[in-house]
């Protein structure tokens, strides 16, 4: 979470949605010496570091001071796989468990040892759970901000007059079968590259109300 120094926005990063690079290049305006403290119900269902956190978590007092608050969202077959890359880089979960076992796990909630378990919540916060889009001002889709006029629209929402580049952080990466466990090395970022049609059918069910209200396609 941002908060701008001079009581401007609030920036509420929801993960998996190329919040980083928000974070990364509006950094130098969030106020460090604004402290509140994060209910553990909070912390708990993020399963996070404190930085994801909705902005319902922020006192209402001290909310009510930012003139523009806002969160992003994704599409939900490039987060799905990028929150999937993303376990396993860290090392939570295992190469061996493949990407359509992840999916089919999300679907049906179930089991696939603790690590991935206790993460799963954090892959199915649709916007039907109204998690981390409650009480902003503004959704906005993370792909429009590829445009530069839509980038330097929300800085101007934000009050940011000099120019700030859009960096871009925690890139997805498609993973070979077989790659070892912790690898960076980078390869293709298709997301499409590795769903089947059943696959799709899958991530459709369970985000229907997010690609239904955000118009996302695959």
């Amino acid at each position: 979470m941002i908060l701008d120094r001079d009581k401007r926005f609030i920036f509420v990063h929801n993960p998996r949605t190329g919040g980083t690079s928000i974070v990364a290049a509006l950094r130098k305006y969030h106020d460090d010496k604004v402290e509140f403290p994060i209910p553990d119900a909070y912390t708990q269902m993020t399963h996070s570091h404190p930085g994801h956190v909705p902005i319902v978590a922020v006192p209402r007092v001290l909310r009510d001071k930012y003139n523009y608050r806002f969160t992003c969202v994704r599409n939900p077959y490039a987060r799905t796989y990028s929150y999937y890359t993303n376990l396993i880089r860290a090392g939570h979960i295992k190469p061996t468990i493949s990407f359509s076992l992840f999916v089919t796990a999300i679907e049906n909630q179930n089991t696939l040892g603790h690590a991935v378990r206790s993460r799963l919540p954090h892959a199915l916060y649709t916007i039907s759970q109204r998690f981390w889009t409650t009480g902003v001002d503004e959704v906005i889709r993370m792909e429009d901000l590829q445009s530069l006029k839509n980038w330097k629209e929300l800085m101007d929402k934000c009050g940011i007059k000099e120019e700030i580049d859009r960096p871009h952080e925690n890139q997805t990466f498609v993973i070979p079968p077989g790659l070892r466990e912790h690898s960076h090395e980078p390869y293709a970022r298709n997301y499409r590259t590795v769903y089947t049609d059943y696959m799709r059918s899958q991530i459709a069910t369970v985000f229907k109300e997010d690609i239904e209200t955000y118009g996302y396609e695959f």
